[in-house]
C-alpha cells in the first residue's frame, strides 16, 4: 500500500549540490539516474503497485496479459455469512454519516 504524503512538511536532507548536479546533467543531458536523484527516489516517491499499469492502452490491448486480470480471475468470495455481511456494512453506512457521507460506494 503506498504511502499519502500530501500532508507531509518539506526537510532538508542536505545542502543540495547545485553546481555538481548541473554539471552531472549538462554533461549527461539527464537527471532521473543522477546520484543524487538515485540517493532520495525511492523514499521521496511513492510507485505503485502492479495493479496500476502504466503501459499505453494499445500496449494493454495487444498483450492483454495483467495483474488486475489475474486477480480477479482468483477471486474467491468471502465466507461471511450474508447476515454477518450486512451487519458489517450497516456499521460501515453508520460510521460514515457521523463524517457526512451519506452512501458507501457500492459493492457485491
Amino acid at each position: 500500500m503506498s504511502k499519502s504524503y500530501t500532508n507531509r512538511r518539506l526537510e532538508e536532507r542536505e545542502t543540495f549540490p547545485m553546481i555538481s548536479v548541473m554539471r552531472e546533467l549538462m554533461e549527461e543531458q539527464h537527471l532521473i539516474i543522477a546520484d543524487h536523484t538515485r540517493k532520495y527516489l525511492k523514499s521521496e516517491i511513492t510507485f505503485p503497485g502492479k495493479v496500476v499499469d502504466r503501459t499505453t492502452e494499445a500496449r494493454f490491448l495487444k498483450d492483454g496479459d495483467n495483474e488486475v486480470a489475474r486477480i480477479v480471475a482468483d477471486y474467491k468470495p468471502s465466507g461471511i455469512s450474508r447476515d454477518s455481511m450486512r451487519e458489517i456494512v450497516n456499521l460501515m453506512k453508520a460510521g460514515a454519516k457521523k463524517f457526512g457521507q451519506e452512501e458507501l460506494p457500492e459493492y457485491e
